[in-house]
């Protein structure tokens, strides 16, 4: 008899998951899983918060703190 395939269907736990990458002016950078509703500043804070070498300027300029993210996005 042939073997079926498996199917593994996402639970609510594992799908409501996302992976997000922080680097630069972070004290811990690296790759953190949040909450599917996630916004930037939720990943600045699991990074550590801000470093000392954190622009002003830029991050007002270039930086949403509360754009939700979304899988493997990169923030910089």
């Amino acid at each position: 008899l042939p073997i079926a395939p498996t199917i593994i269907l996402p639970t609510a736990s594992t799908s409501a998951r996302l992976r997000a990458h922080i680097a630069g002016a972070v004290r811990k950078p690296g790759v953190y899983e949040l909450a599917h509703f996630s916004v930037v500043q939720d990943l600045v804070v699991l990074a550590g918060g801000l470093s000392g070498l954190v622009w002003q300027d830029y991050l007002d300029e270039y930086i949403n703190l509360a754009e939700p993210l979304v899988p493997n996005q990169k923030v910089w």
